[in-house]
């Protein structure tokens, strides 16, 4: 599975930075499950909690300060940057940021070069990563399964990371009984390997990439319009 994500907004336009590739995680043991179980739970307890100190006016240092008590460091700027985005988009869209609720359970990890690729969520190989319990600063093993046509760009990324080239971020997300590792990489590795080439064309597309849909216009030389469609992602 693949999501784009945008980071920088240039006159309106909107260009994409990082893609998301997208693995299953499978525990080790069932203990390790249970405690990555506790981990979301509290991650996601302190990503509402920031949510409101943000909106109460709270100043920066004194919240984080808060999150890395209840998480590590590493988890609490993450859930701080979390918070964040929900309290913005809320207040964008007319909300009361008191009233956010959070309710599937998750976990946020911000890439980190120095620290083999990122602070608490690291690839070990393609199949493989390990998961940082900050309770009594373990690891947590479980098993990653990539789609087969993703498995080079993963090793590269393994490889990369070991070395202190590159950063990835990480979600793990619970659904539907299942965990998934969301996986965020710089866009020009990704196309590395997915590249489709040059475009010979004589039609352009645009894409206007928001958070539950795509919106997807082609045009001729002439500026006509000639096809349109959106792709709508509900579970988003």
């Amino acid at each position: 599975m693949l999501h784009y994500q945008t980071n920088e907004v240039i006159n309106a336009k909107t260009l994409i930075s990082h893609v998301t590739i997208i693995g299953k995680l499978i525990p080790q043991t069932p203990n390790d499950f249970m405690k990555l179980v506790r981990l979301a739970y509290n991650f996601r307890k302190a990503v509402l909690y920031a949510t409101r100190m943000i909106s109460k006016g709270m100043k920066t240092n004194e919240i984080l300060k808060e999150l890395r008590g209840m998480l590590n460091k590493g988890y609490g700027d993450s859930a701080y940057k979390v918070a964040k985005s929900i309290v913005e988009g809320c207040r964008f869209n007319g909300g009361n940021p008191q009233h956010i609720k959070v309710e599937k359970l998750f976990i946020a990890s911000e890439g980190e070069t120095s620290r083999f690729g990122n602070r608490n969520v690291r690839l070990e190989a393609t199949d493989r990563v390990k998961i940082k319990y900050p309770y009594d600063r373990t690891w947590l093993f479980f098993k990653v399964q990539f789609g087969k046509n993703y498995l080079p760009l993963v090793q590269e990324i393994v490889k990369l990371a070991k070395e202190k080239k590159i950063s990835y971020s990480v979600r793990i997300v619970f659904r539907d009984g299942r965990i998934y590792l969301h996986l965020s990489i710089p866009v020009d590795l990704y196309l590395k390997y997915f590249s489709k080439g040059s475009a010979n064309g004589s039609l352009t597309a645009g894409f206007d990439l928001n958070v539950d849909r795509i919106n997807m216009v082609m045009v001729d030389k002439f500026g006509r319009i000639r096809d349109v469609k959106t792709e709508w992602f509900p579970e988003v």
